[in-house]
């Protein structure tokens, strides 16, 4: 009798002694009933132990808090995979990832290797195939990814290196066969003059490539990678820019309007927005333009169009055209966006 009433002593401070709370799937607080995973806080002098387990009772995290409410990680944490594996380990101060951080599969092999800085990826990274052979090498910078990156294959050949700067890839970069030899390059550019025009435009990101350039007339087309649309097809937003000699119009922007909307009358635009300087949303350094945001169909399909008219100060009129689908809109129109805020006189 003394040794069950003893382990019914035990049980019965354990339960009461520490703070259990029960999470569902998505991790929101739950019945027992209900949950996958439990957690258990422990205050230890001035911060809190905090131990998550999967609802068998396998640990899935343990760390330290300075503070529950609000939430404030301190010091290394380590979290577990279903089956007793480490997941993830690394440390926090003040909430936020500090130093290196290592990822693993639920096999146990590598799966990458971070570090931060005040919470940002900072320094070297890298990252590594199922085989636990190196996938890419490459470096971050307040948590933009800089520098050179060389990508590999899972038998260790290298299939790419070039550079990346602010996210972004740019200039120059190599692609090799499986013997290691170079089969072709790619220069990665955003940044243009359009000379006829002494202007200058940046693509928003490196998708966006110079695909046509005509001289009479003179037009530069520039083409994205494609995107799927809801229905799966395969989707190419474009942006053209045209530049002709526009002294007729004698610096009148609104009639160079009226005059090159014509083009496009069989399409049927319907304007959904004009902005000119005075407007606060105005994205351009030029005055003497409009941008006017349209809407066709073409083909079942609706479109979303921008039109940009521009005379400079050379008499020179500007076109620029940016087209894509419209349900496109809501993830890409901001690359029309960043595209348009870039647009200058090159100085």
């Amino acid at each position: 009798m003394r040794l069950i009433v003893f382990a019914v002593v035990l049980t019965t401070n354990y339960s009461f002694g520490q703070d259990t709370v029960f999470f569902d799937a998505k991790w929101k607080p739950t019945n027992k009933k209900s949950a996958d995973f439990f957690r258990i806080d422990k205050k230890e002098n001035d911060h809190w132990k905090r131990s998550d387990f999967y609802l068998q009772g396998q640990l899935q995290m343990t760390g330290t808090l300075k503070s529950t409410d609000p939430e404030i990680k301190e010091g290394k944490f380590e979290y577990y995979h279903s089956n007793g594996k480490l997941k993830h380990t690394g440390s926090f101060k003040n909430d936020r990832e500090v130093g290196e951080h290592r990822w693993y599969t639920d096999a146990g092999t590598i799966e990458a290797v971070e570090n931060y800085r005040d919470g940002k990826l900072n320094g070297a990274f890298k990252e590594y195939h199922s085989n636990g052979k190196l996938s890419q090498e490459t470096s971050f910078k307040d948590g933009l990814q800089e520098g050179k990156t060389i990508y590999y294959s899972e038998d260790g050949v290298k299939l790419a290196d070039g550079n990346f700067k602010d996210g972004d890839r740019i200039g120059i970069w190599a692609y090799y066969d499986e013997s290691g030899k170079i089969k072709n390059t790619h220069e990665f550019k955003t940044d243009y003059v359009i000379k006829e025009a002494n202007m200058f435009i940046r693509m928003p990101n490196s998708e966006w490539e110079l695909t046509t350039k005509s001289e009479q007339p003179t037009q530069y087309v520039f083409k994205r990678t494609s995107v799927k649309d809801r229905e799966g097809r395969e989707i190419i937003p474009g942006i053209i820019v045209a530049v002709e000699d526009a002294s007729k119009f004698n610096h009148d922007v609104t009639q160079y309007t009226i005059a090159k909307r014509m083009q496009f009358r069989n399409k049927q635009l319907k304007v959904d927005k004009i902005l000119i300087h005075e407007n606060k949303e105005y994205p351009l350094s030029y005055k003497n333009a409009f941008i006017t945001k349209c809407s066709y169909n073409e083909n079942g399909t609706d479109h979303l169009l921008y039109m940009i008219h521009i005379i400079n100060d050379d008499n020179k009129g500007i076109q620029i055209y940016m087209d894509m689908t419209k349900d496109l809109g809501d993830e890409y129109e901001q690359e029309f966006w960043t595209t348009m805020k870039s647009i200058r006189e090159n100085k």
